[in-house]
């Protein structure tokens, strides 16, 4: 999730609130995407440091130095970092320090000759050489981890998934949202409903001129765990993502102001999340099938979209 600094968002003269989107074919911008994946990836088997003061350099270059910083951002979520070592790190720099607090004092620096005893001797009380000792000291530090892995992703999906993510982080301050379901698939509708369940949001459902209404609570109305309930909100946006005819609408307090969010298909957004509410069983198919012969001529089936709120977080949803 990008933090507040990284976000832009435009307020409007009505109060709503936009998200300013940067177009997927902007040719600057794709080469700055490409730019930074790069460097992620020459990174991979290098300590944490290098790629932190490569990145620095970039959020510092040149475009805007807002997108820059949400888009390498984006990338770290994508890496996954290790210990430099499985050495017991902390016993050897206990020991340097007792044996540094015997002498004290002892210079910082590698050229001083009692830290150069003392390292050597911590090293042969170890086994190891006085150079193993002096890069292991403090190997377990953030910095000194190995970049282990990147889930790679290409220019254009990264510019796809920071609009995402310029939606996601306005989210995390809202006070609710409500979506209004529209024509998709029962199958679709349903695997909406497992993702509100996953990602344990506070829902129920009501009905609004002949269409469902899903009423969600925001992390600002509940009272613990605020930003944790607010990532597991901007969490199911992506799965909201999978609907074809929908529209949500979100109060959020931004900049000490309450604004309104409106996102609908039409903003384009696109969802990372693997799509299975389009698969229809094969004995569902046979059970229509079936069904259409035993009816007779004349009869239609059709899906129904209709949702039945069983109270609580319980809804039917009948095919």
């Amino acid at each position: 999730m990008l933090k507040s600094n990284l976000l832009k968002l435009r307020i409007g003269a009505d109060k709503s609130i936009t998200p300013i989107y940067v177009r997927e074919n902007n040719y600057e911008l794709r080469k700055r995407a490409a730019a930074i994946s790069d460097i992620f990836l020459a990174c991979v088997g290098r300590p944490r440091k290098e790629l932190d003061e490569q990145t620095s350099r970039f959020r510092k270059g040149k475009g805007d130095r807002k997108i820059n910083g949400a888009l390498v951002e984006l990338l770290y979520d994508r890496c996954t970092f290790e210990a430099a070592t499985d050495a017991p790190v902390v016993d050897i720099r206990r020991r340097l320090f007792e044996e540094a607090a015997k002498n004290f004092p002892v210079g910082a620096v590698a050229e001083d000759a009692a830290r150069a005893g003392i390292v050597a001797a911590v090293g042969t009380e170890l086994g190891l050489a006085a150079d193993e000792v002096e890069r292991l000291m403090f190997s377990d530090l953030k910095e000194a981890q190995l970049l282990e892995s990147l889930d790679e992703i290409s220019p254009a999906d990264l510019i796809k998934r920071y609009n995402l993510a310029l939606a996601q982080g306005a989210l995390i301050h809202s006070y609710g949202m409500t979506v209004t379901l529209g024509t998709d698939s029962p199958q679709r509708i349903r695997q909406l409903f497992r993702y509100l369940k996953f990602f344990k949001l506070m829902f129920n459902v009501d009905y609004r001129e002949g269409r469902v209404g899903v009423k969600i609570d925001g992390p600002i109305s509940v009272l613990e765990q605020t930003r944790a309930y607010g990532v597991r909100l901007a969490s199911f946006l992506p799965a909201l993502l999978l609907l074809s005819d929908w529209e949500m609408e979100a109060e959020l307090k931004w900049k000490r102001k309450r604004c309104v969010l409106h996102l609908s298909p039409a903003d384009g957004l696109t969802s990372h999340y693997r799509d299975v509410g389009a698969w229809t069983p094969p004995e569902m198919a046979q059970f229509s099938t079936r069904l259409g012969d035993l009816a007779g001529p004349g009869t239609a089936l059709a899906e129904s979209n209709a949702i039945i709120s069983l109270g609580g977080r319980d809804v039917y949803i009948p095919d």
